[in-house]
């Protein structure tokens, strides 16, 4: 019998309630998401689920049956989740969003298909980028926060975005099929329309249609 899907507002209550109760040990730099953008964002500044044609659209009414577990390093900086919260939206035309769709769109994946979540769920202090200032103890619960996502979500793959996602990832010890991407700020940086730029967003892509083709056969 085919398994039903669940409604999209139960599950993502089931995972902010897991992780309020799992991530605990805030301090030193890391900082807890106070507040949820009303708009397209990764977990756990949103939903992590796109929001219909557009990143304002309608939430889906029901979540993904196994879908695709984007893993990206952290949401943001403390003043950028505050100025995502009054966009409604996070910044879609920024590095992450702007690379990770063309990642998406040239392998031929359905935004609707994925979940976007971190693999740290604290906030940075200051600056976005760059290592998360935390505790052993900080680190080892968003492991065990992401095994408890992967129980939750049943993803058919995981696509980890840059190295500390995956070194994350694999220190967690879950065993769901993975594929391990280059964080879109490198080819950002390397120019969005340049030659380089693009020569990489075709690699990845090409790695993440191959990894999710090998799953089906």
């Amino acid at each position: 019998m085919e398994e039903q899907l669940e409604e999209t507002p139960v599950v993502v209550a089931d995972l902010f309630k897991k992780m309020e109760s799992t991530v605990t040990a805030y301090g030193l730099g890391a900082v807890k998401v106070h507040r949820r953008v009303d708009g397209t964002a990764f977990f756990p500044g949103g939903i992590g689920l796109w929001r219909g044609l557009e990143p304002h659209g309608d939430a889906p009414p029901n979540f993904p049956r196994r879908p695709i577990m984007v893993l990206g390093h952290n949401f943001d900086k403390v003043a950028g989740l505050e100025a995502s919260c009054v966009r409604g939206v996070e910044v879609m035309g920024g590095a992450t969003w702007l690379i990770l769709r063309r990642y998406l769109e040239t392998a031929k994946v359905d935004k609707l298909d994925c979940f976007f979540t971190n693999v740290f769920v604290g906030l940075q202090p200051v600056k976005s980028p760059g290592k998360v200032i935390a505790d052993t103890e900080y680190f080892e619960q968003c492991r065990a926060f992401l095994h408890l996502q992967i129980a939750r979500i049943k993803p058919r793959l995981v696509a980890t975005l840059g190295i500390p996602a995956e070194k994350q990832y694999l220190l967690s010890g879950c065993r769901t099929p993975y594929v391990p991407l280059f964080h879109p700020m490198y080819p950002f940086t390397l120019g969005r329309n340049s030659e380089k730029c693009a020569a990489i967003v075709a690699r990845e892509a090409a790695k993440l249609r191959k990894a999710l083709d090998a799953l089906t056969t």
